[in-house]
């Protein structure tokens, strides 16, 4: 019988992992026919990655009106702006042969474009995209009488390049068909936007000096009396007041200075959870923001469009927080004050389609890379020792966990079967346990730093791969087979997690130290979700930081977490006071088998609802997989024990392709367009079924 042992143990222990993980992975790629959500498989799936649809609408006053271009781009995929230079072809939109109207402006997004670092071998660019969907906006005139609108198609042509992890060219003619009419934009005299308490007007002032031009840029904000509207900052995580934001988006070589109020907001003690204190204007304010750049990039952008974030409030409540386009055109004004400087232009306002968390997450986002996104507040600089003594004191937090604690309940019984081991004995496998935490640190510090060391185009930040559904669901069925196994249903234990039988203490002798490692790997993978608040900070410090840095922040956390077991190590007696190995651990093991279901339930929480059903009925057919592998008799001929893990492989692979791959395309999903007035009355003249879905933005 012991004779088989190793064999035993090479043909399963060692691959047991090993095949969770190609069955995770495996059917995970399934999941590109679910919901049409791209997981990192190279967008299979996906047959038009950009679908592009155009449509206009006329001014009130009927001289005039705004065409618009939308682009639908597959998840994970992205288009480049506009307003794109260097390092990737932009998104061009032109207007085709037409007697009827003509553009009066360029095309601008209704929402700003995220920053990205693109390029190999050290020559990067900063390239401007759009995720997700953007839509594209020009002002226009009729260059001749048109009495019916609904006649009339605007020709357009758009081409561009869209990305995943290649790219590929598009193009496409379209015809703008009549949407409805709108009111012209507001840019004279106040804008009032709907439903709130509180008012704008603004304007800018053109300074020309030869081939550089200043501009000065005001907008001021009369809250109704008794209302007031927040001073000029970023939103912080559980903040529950609403900051004025500003994001400019500017031309090439421009920069923007921080906004001045004309007067000093007051300041009010509120002792809410993550902020004491709210600042706010409860007279009219106005903000004043300097920017500067080469006339020559002006010139070619010649609209100046900004986002401004805002909220008014009274005593006992607030209006919804919003986000407001302020543009102004400054083409005429560029051509008539060339080399004189004095030109004043009003600022046009309109309600923007994003949301305002929309708005603070591609501030915060952009701010970094390139001044536009207006960040008033200053970030403390820590000194790095103190950053390094935070992160020890979070990596020993971790341990204490709420998603780590099953896990560490493992290692307590390892703790066990090692009291009669020698102390070197006892020391390597700690010392191996703590390798398996440090390889997970040192990845996760490769990918913080993987763009500034050209590895990536992003960085891959802590916590970030929860965001995967393969991970999660790698993780989650890899949890589950080790809870099973706990609870009886196989006898084969999971590398270096011990159990009380006469084959389990054979596993830990014969690969302890590989065990160890693979344990503190999977210590360190699921207890990440669950970080320590002590390490907010020292994560937050590393995305500033140059990679020695980020590596040396990182090891830090390491030590933190892995210092008990290291000093246990060294101190065996300090678990003197465990009990000894007896019947007790097979009850104390059923008893971690139920938690480590607790955390499986705690992983699904991370996936799509949509993804879950499909998920259990994935970890079903792994139960019967590894109740196939619990009834081989230890005893069992060759022969037999190659057909059932066969067996085993099979109903776990069926099963999650069954899981997966039975829930099709649903081919009667509406499509969904952004609610505004007149595409409302558009769609109910053209006598369809209109259905409505609104909540509150608050």
């Amino acid at each position: 019988m012991l004779s088989e042992c190793p064999d035993l143990r090479r043909s399963t222990t060692f691959r047991l992992l090993i095949m969770c993980c190609i069955l995770g992975w495996g059917v995970a790629g399934r999941l590109s026919s679910l919901s049409g959500q791209d997981l990192g498989f190279g967008g299979l799936g996906v047959d038009r990655p950009v679908t592009l649809s155009a449509e206009f609408e006329v001014y009130e006053d009927g001289r005039g009106g705004r065409v618009h271009v939308t682009a639908r781009i597959a998840p994970g995929w992205h288009v480049y702006s506009v307003t794109q230079k260097e390092g990737a072809l932009p998104t061009v939109i032109q207007l085709g042969k037409t007697d009827a109207v003509k553009l009066t402006g360029p095309f601008m997004p209704d929402r700003p474009p995220q920053l990205k670092t693109e390029g190999l071998s050290g020559e990067t660019h900063i390239v401007e995209i759009h995720e997700d969907q953007v839509t594209w906006t020009a002002p226009f005139e009729f260059t001749r009488a048109v009495e019916d609108p609904d006649s009339l198609k605007i020709p357009l042509t758009v081409e561009g390049q869209v990305c995943l992890t290649q790219c590929q060219l598009f193009g496409e003619d379209l015809q703008a068909t009549f949407a409805g009419t709108i009111a012209r934009p507001s840019d004279q005299g106040e804008y009032r936007p709907e439903r709130s308490h509180g008012k704008f007007r603004g304007e800018v002032t053109v300074r020309s000096t030869g081939e550089r031009v200043e501009l000065v840029w005001k907008l001021t904000a009369v809250p109704d009396p008794n209302w007031h509207i927040y001073a000029a900052g970023v939103k912080k995580k559980g903040q529950t007041s609403c900051p004025t934001q500003f994001y400019f988006q500017l031309p090439e070589g421009w920069t923007a200075g921080e906004p001045q109020a004309s007067s000093p907001p007051v300041e009010e003690e509120v002792g809410l959870p993550g902020e004491k204190s709210v600042w706010y204007h409860r007279q009219p304010v106005t903000w004043t923001v300097r920017l500067s750049g080469p006339r020559a990039a002006l010139s070619e952008q010649p609209v100046l469009q900004a986002w401004v974030g805002y909220q008014f409030c009274w005593e006992n409540g607030c209006d919804a927080d919003r986000v407001m386009a302020v543009t102004a055109d400054l083409s005429g004004a560029l051509d008539k004050e060339a080399g004189k400087g004095g030109g004043k232009l009003p600022l046009s306002f309109e309600p923007a389609e994003m949301s305002y968390d929309k708005l603070t997450e591609r501030i915060r986002a952009n701010a970094s890379q390139r001044t536009g996104a207006v960040v008033v507040e200053q970030i403390t600089e820590y000194p790095l020792w103190l950053v390094l003594l935070i992160a020890v004191l979070g990596g020993f937090l971790l341990n204490f966990m709420p998603c780590v604690l099953p896990v560490i309940g493992l290692k307590i019984m390892a703790f066990v079967e090692q009291a009669g081991a020698s102390r070197r004995k006892v020391f390597m496998l700690n010392f191996w346990y703590a390798v398996g935490m440090l390889i997970v640190f040192l990845a996760f510090a490769l990918l913080l730093s993987a763009r500034q060391l050209g590895l990536r185009d992003d960085d891959f930040g802590w916590g970030q791969q929860s965001q995967y559904p393969p991970y999660v669901i790698t993780m989650t069925a890899v949890i589950f087979v080790m809870a099973l196994s706990y609870l009886g249903v196989w006898e084969i234990p999971v590398p270096g997690f011990v159990g009380t039988s006469k084959l389990a203490q054979y596993s830990e002798r014969g690969e302890g130290y590989l065990a160890a490692s693979l344990k503190g790997v999977i210590t360190t993978l699921v207890a990440i979700p669950c970080t320590a608040p002590a390490l907010g900070t020292a994560l937050a410090y590393c995305y500033s930081q140059p990679p020695k840095v980020i590596f040396t922040v990182f090891v830090a956390m390491w030590f933190g977490m892995a210092f008990p077991y290291l000093v246990i190590g060294i101190f065996p007696r300090l678990i003197s006071f465990l009990p000894r190995p007896g019947m007790w651990m097979e009850t104390f093991k059923e008893f971690l088998g139920f938690l480590l279901l607790g955390t499986v339930v705690f992983f699904l929480s991370f996936l799509e609802d949509s993804l879950v059903v499909p998920t259990v009925g994935f970890l079903v057919a792994l139960w019967m997989a590894c109740w196939i592998l619990g009834k081989i008799p230890l005893t069992a001929p060759a022969g037999l024990k190659t057909l059932l893990r066969s067996l085993a492989l099979i109903v776990a692979l069926l099963g999650g392709y069954f899981a997966y791959g039975f829930r099709g395309e649903n081919s009667y999903e509406l499509a969904w367009e952004p609610f505004s007035p007149a595409v409302l009355e558009s769609k109910l003249k053209e006598g369809n079924i209109v259905l409505v879905d609104f909540t509150a933005d608050w």
